[in-house]
């Protein structure tokens, strides 16, 4: 604390500042009648800054602050404003916060967060159309090998192979001699995903590797890439659950709070009718 408040010292020994009469108040800018205070530089410089830098932020801050006010006043005298147009906007503005902060603490307070399976499987059965692919999706091993190895036939021969001792030494076999080695093969990724992240980058017709049960072989200038399609789901098929759950939590949610918001609106409109809070006057032709 006493670092801090050596450098906030020393960055304002750099600000000429003026006592507001009748307080204790320190002025350091004035711009009309709009005064900046000494008390409101002190969220600007962060603890730990040097004084250097604190010196710079509050020259800065001060800089940007006077700008902006004299932006302000010069808008206030060339421009034609609508005051009543403008209170209403700073009215509906302020009301707006004011239900936000509302509506965030009740959600808070009554919202289900919790999503089971069961309703993430119901609503995936009810709403698959919604999960059309737009792309393919690939399950698939990667596996690239250094020129000098001597092992691709038995490589290949393993990377389609579900056998746990094949995967196995597989698996070990990567860890130690590997380039690169991408052996998670229950995931759905995008085609796109894998190509980019591949030598198979560019390829020309991405297409053509969507064969399933397919090993692909690549030339590299470290040696030479293997990527074995284990499955695909080509564009326009239904997507796995797997691959859009989170898509169908946050729908799942959306809808909770949307409907938690209008038995809120519900509620208060209902309470309010019991208890004549509100009249509402047809206009009598």
């Amino acid at each position: 604390m006493k670092n801090y408040l050596l450098v906030w010292g020393a960055a304002l020994l750099l600000v000429a500042c003026q006592v507001e009469s009748g307080t204790n108040k320190h002025i350091v800018a004035r711009v009309k009648d709009k005064v900046l205070y000494e008390d409101d530089l002190q969220a600007v410089v962060p603890k730990g800054a040097t004084p250097q830098d604190s010196a710079l932020l509050v020259k800065r801050y001060i800089d940007l602050w006077v700008r902006k006010q004299l932006l302000i006043q010069k808008a206030l005298q060339e421009t034609k404003i609508d005051e009543k147009a403008l209170e209403r906007k700073v009215e509906d503005y302020r009301n707006s916060l004011i239900l936000f902060e509302f509506e965030e603490q009740y959600l808070e307070q009554h919202l289900d967060t919790l999503i089971t399976q069961a309703e993430l499987d119901s609503f995936y059965t009810k709403h698959q159309e919604e999960f059309k692919l737009q792309e393919p999706l690939v399950q698939v091993r990667l596996v690239e090998l250094p020129a000098e190895s001597k092992q691709l036939e038995d490589i290949k021969r393993k990377i389609k192979s579900n056998k746990p001792e094949d995967v196995s030494q597989l698996k070990a076999f990567c860890l130690q001699y590997a380039l690169n080695c991408s052996l998670n093969d229950t995931n759905w990724v995008s085609l796109r995903q894998v190509l980019v992240a591949t030598p198979f980058a560019e390829e020309e017709n991405p297409g053509r590797l969507l064969q399933k049960g397919q090993i692909w072989e690549k030339a590299t200038e470290a040696g030479v890439a293997l990527l074995y399609v284990k499955d695909f789901l080509p564009a326009g098929a239904t997507a796995p659950l797997e691959y859009v759950e989170d898509r169908i939590k946050e729908m799942i949610y959306n809808r909770r709070r949307i409907q938690a918001i209008q038995r809120l609106e519900e509620d208060v409109y209902k309470e309010a009718e019991q208890k004549k809070l509100f009249e509402i006057y047809e206009k009598n032709n």
